[in-house]
C-alpha cells in the first residue's frame, strides 16, 4: 500500500497477511482479473508458447521483430480457432515464414 509517494511497509505486510489467511480458493476472489479476452489469449497462447515466441523474436534483428510477430499471430489464428497453440505449431509457422522471406 502507498502512503503518499512511499510504500507503507506495515500496511502492505498486514494486507498480505490478511490475503494469505483467507480460506483456500477465497484468494481467487480478490485476485485481479484481466477479463475474458486476456483469458482467451492466454488459453490460446499458453505461457510456454509465449516464451518461445519471445525467445524467437529476441533472436532477430530489431527491425524484423514487429513484422514477424504480426505475421506469426495472423498465421496462428488461421490454424483453427479454439485450440491452444503448441511450440511445434510455432516452430512450423516460423519455418514457413522464414522460407518465404528468402
Amino acid at each position: 500500500m502507498l502512503k503518499g509517494h512511499r510504500v507503507d511497509e506495515a500496511a502492505t505486510g498486514e494486507l498480505r497477511a490478511a490475503r494469505r489467511a483467507l480460506a483456500p480458493g477465497a484468494a481467487d476472489a480478490v485476485r485481479f482479473d484481466f477479463g475474458p479476452a486476456r483469458g482467451e489469449h492466454e488459453r490460446r497462447w499458453p505461457p510456454d508458447v509465449q516464451d518461445a515466441l519471445i525467445e524467437l523474436l529476441m533472436s532477430l534483428p530489431a527491425p524484423y521483430r514487429a513484422y514477424v510477430r504480426r505475421t506469426l499471430h495472423t498465421r496462428a489464428e488461421a490454424l483453427g480457432a479454439g485450440r491452444p497453440l503448441t511450440r511445434e505449431d510455432l516452430r512450423r509457422l516460423w519455418q514457413e515464414l522464414r522460407g518465404s522471406l528468402r
